[in-house]
């Protein structure tokens, strides 16, 4: 039988404590996350990171250092005679971050530390007004009324038609043909909490009311035509606002050093468009009503702008 564990009694409290407790736990301290971060790394990936960390990779790691503490627990056995101590045991459990959460930060740390300082540089947006986006929708209207009446070039509604031309519609409409195409379509920086708005908002105005019937969209299906045809034109729009606005600043600003874009501006923001659809898709997701709300559960959310992380301690 194993000898039991020398015991030290605590001089300010008069309680005992176990030998083998200070060596546990710094064996578990030099595993934890939160040393990790001394080196600027992450605990899962080991991307190298640099300081100062953003806040909410902080608080990120704090959360996933207090989800997978090691939870102690001590019990005495006394002897009812004298009522002295006469044995230490010690159990350790220790949770293991599950997939989800390591997924969810290292989404997170490759958001703030790559993908926003690249946006920076390129200017895109990291703060945008979505409130507003349904007024600013309805105010193209009328020029959406020209591309649906076929009065104004669409360059993704002939993308549409020359697949359905070389494909056939069976194949045009598959499910491969249409994610080929899919890129194409994604409003830009906006990305899939715009992309939510701009469908929410276009069905209403052309769907629910019958204006965007079949024999306006052929080939196409009503549906088909708005995602893969309208949300992509009401995008460029959008992005060729943001950039006149931003044009008509500076000008105000420094006057005559400031010279008008050589090029269309709608050629302009298309390309931007096709360019931000990455940092958009990364930075503005959409975002589930209810993320972040789990029953019985200890839910943490670390928020990156507008996107949420879940950190929770009940994922498997």
């Amino acid at each position: 039988m194993p000898k039991p564990s020398k015991l030290r009694r605590n001089r300010s409290t008069g309680s005992f404590s176990s030998s083998v407790s200070y060596s546990i736990q710094k064996k578990a301290l030099s595993n934890s996350p939160v040393t990790q971060l001394k080196v600027l790394k992450c605990p899962y990936c080991h991307e190298p990171f640099e300081s100062p960390l953003p806040e909410s990779v902080a608080d990120a790691l704090k959360i996933i250092e207090q989800n997978s503490r090691n939870l102690r627990k001590s019990k005495c056995l006394t002897d009812s005679s004298d009522n002295s101590t006469i044995q230490w045991t010690m159990t350790q459990k220790t949770r293991k971050p599950s997939t989800r959460e390591q997924y969810a930060f290292c989404r997170l740390h490759e958001i703030e530390l790559v993908i926003k300082p690249q946006g920076r540089k390129e200017n895109y947006p990291e703060n945008i007004n979505f409130d507003n986006l349904e007024q600013r929708i309805l105010d193209f209207k009328d020029e959406l009324d020209d591309v649906i009446f076929g009065t104004a070039q669409s360059s993704y509604r002939d993308t549409a038609l020359k697949a359905y031309e070389d494909l056939g519609m069976n194949k045009a409409r598959s499910t491969m043909a249409v994610m080929a195409r899919f890129e194409a379509t994604l409003p830009g920086y906006y990305g899939s909490r715009g992309s939510a708005i701009m469908l929410d908002v276009l069905s209403r105005m052309y769907l629910h009311t019958g204006h965007l019937t079949a024999e306006l969209t052929a080939p196409q299906a009503p549906l088909e035509y708005l995602q893969q045809v309208l949300i992509p034109e009401t995008g460029f729009r959008l992005i060729r606002e943001d950039l006149w606005i931003a044009w008509q600043s500076q000008k105000k600003s420094f006057g005559k050093l400031v010279s008008k874009p050589k090029r269309n501006l709608s050629e302009i923001a298309k390309q931007r468009m096709e360019e931000s659809s990455n940092y958009g898709s990364m930075v503005h997701p959409f975002i589930e009503p209810n993320i972040g709300m789990s029953s019985g559960s200890d839910v943490e959310s670390i928020s990156s702008s507008n996107s949420v992380i879940v950190l929770s301690e009940s994922d498997d």
